[in-house]
């Protein structure tokens, strides 16, 4: 979904944060990402365990890309967890999309979450109407205590909050959104939908490797046109080059001339291996003349 975004307006901010949780609890997507979850946080036994966990898979998978100028562009969760783990290019996204990303998982687990925005403190807005520039969620892994998972910035690790002089903290179910009661076990349509989801990324796994294969064959020889390309226009440099064309002439020169001096001596290595035979062949000649003129003188 696209939202106009003009600077310091309140009513685009308040609509940013209204899509994100609008996607986050799409219900039809709620068991797909549910299955990702649980998929994610298996093994885990505390909810802070899962938490890093969400977060450390959503950092690795799901690149940081800025939306276009003056435009806001807000991703579904389900798609960017898909491609995320098929780890195409697709899975990009800036804060609001990791922020949408985060709250589809963790609650669909159950847990209870809160949206977060910051102003950014080297443009901060109006005391009455801050410009919020940045947006994250934490989950309350206790009562009372919450942890960031603020995975688009690379520089904060799990846990850590993004500076700012102001804080606006949003609970996504006064927006609409259901965060599930209690953490849902892995039923028999969440491994139905990974088993598929499995055999989708194997069936697109064998159709990108010949892809890539492909690829590859193709890389090379633009690889090879590129060197012959760079070869011409080096040519055409040393041709408008005199000084060196000159110099290329001179050892180009040399050259020949060093080949002629080793094409000569080649032969006469060969009349000097061939001299034995020579003297023998001459020796062998003289007897015979000399037996035939002794026999009929």
């Amino acid at each position: 979904m696209h939202i106009a975004i003009l600077k310091n307006d309140a009513s685009a901010i308040d609509a940013t944060v209204k899509t994100v949780t609008e996607l986050a609890f799409k219900p039809e997507d709620t068991r797909p990402v549910r299955a990702f979850a649980l998929m994610i946080i298996a093994g885990t036994k505390t909810p802070d365990e899962a938490a890093q966990r969400l977060f450390t898979w959503v950092r690795q998978h799901i690149k940081y890309q800025f939306d276009p100028r003056n435009r806001e562009f807000v991703q579904r969760p389900l798609f960017l967890l898909q491609h995320g783990a098929r780890r195409t290019h697709l899975a990009a996204g800036d804060c609001d999309d990791h922020a949408a990303v985060q709250l589809a998982l963790a609650s669909s687990l159950g847990y209870k979450m809160r949206i977060v925005l910051t102003e950014n403190p080297e443009t901060p807005g109006p005391s009455d109407d801050p410009w919020w520039e940045h947006i994250h969620v934490e989950m309350e892994v206790e009562p009372n205590r919450w942890r960031p998972m603020d995975s688009s910035l690379e520089f904060l690790q799990f846990g850590e909050r993004a500076t700012g002089s102001r804080r606006k903290y949003i609970d996504p179910e006064a927006l609409g959104g259901h965060i599930l009661d209690g953490r849902p076990s892995l039923g028999f349509m969440d491994i139905f939908t990974k088993g598929v989801g499995m055999i989708t990324d194997i069936t697109v796994g064998i159709i990108s490797g010949e892809a890539t294969k492909k690829a590859g064959k193709w890389a090379a020889h633009a690889s090879a046109m590129s060197s012959q390309a760079e070869a011409h226009y080096l040519e055409e440099q040393a041709r408008l080059n005199f000084e060196g064309s000159q110099l290329a002439l001179e050892r180009l020169d040399a050259a020949r001339r060093e080949a002629e001096t080793f094409a000569a001596l080649e032969k006469q290595s060969r009349r000097g291996a061939m001299m034995p035979l020579y003297v023998a062949g001459s020796a062998a000649l003289a007897v015979f003349a000399y037996t035939l003129w002794r026999k009929y003188r």
